[in-house]
């Protein structure tokens, strides 16, 4: 059983937008939207070393992979961000996990682990 079919009642329809991250255009970077997803959300943070700025709110994110626009990790990772539609907030993509089914072999879920970050929204 999959995450997805376990706990259904945590994934959130219609907050969570998927789009490609275009770099160098005029005004900078800009988001291309790809849709809405339905994902699971786990929020945590880290810390890498010992100062204050060093604390950051990472997110994961749980995609079913037939809602991706692509299945390939380093392309999803080096091309796309998410955005929250509810708060407007951008969020680049620190790394990105496959899940699989270990019995079966095959994916399950993606694994995203985003970050907040600015992009300019033509």
């Amino acid at each position: 059983m999959d995450v997805f079919s376990i706990f259904p009642e945590a994934i959130l329809d219609g907050v969570w937008e998927i789009g490609r991250n275009i770099k160098d255009t005029v005004l900078g970077r800009r988001f291309d939207t790809r849709g809405t997803i339905g994902v699971i959300v786990d929020e945590g943070s880290s810390v890498s070393g010992y100062l204050p700025e060093a604390i950051s709110n990472d997110l994961l994110l749980y995609v079913r992979p037939c809602d991706l626009p692509k299945t390939d990790v380093n392309a999803l990772a080096a091309d796309y961000c998410w955005m929250n539609v509810e708060t407007g907030q951008y969020y680049s993509i620190v790394d990105v996990s496959v899940g699989k089914n270990q019995d079966a072999g095959i994916a399950e879920h993606y694994e995203f682990r985003i970050r907040p970050t600015e992009v300019i929204d033509e």
